[in-house]
């Protein structure tokens, strides 16, 4: 479960440095950077753990 949670660790990292890095420099390029990473996790996100539940809904059944 370890393995999973880093990812998920490391996209909320590069959001919040992405605003930071905006807010420092006044790019904002990270800041789009950031928001497509926060659109995009969800759907990455069910892409790698739907067949993750779908083996314990089936393993259940």
């Amino acid at each position: 479960m370890l393995i999973l949670r880093l990812p998920a660790l490391l996209v909320a990292i590069e959001i919040a440095l992405g605003i930071g890095a905006c807010l420092v420099t006044g790019n904002r390029n990270y800041l789009r950077f950031s928001a497509r990473l926060f659109k995009y996790s969800p759907l990455i996100a069910l892409i790698f753990l739907g067949p993750m539940a779908l083996e314990r809904l089936i393993v259940m059944v």
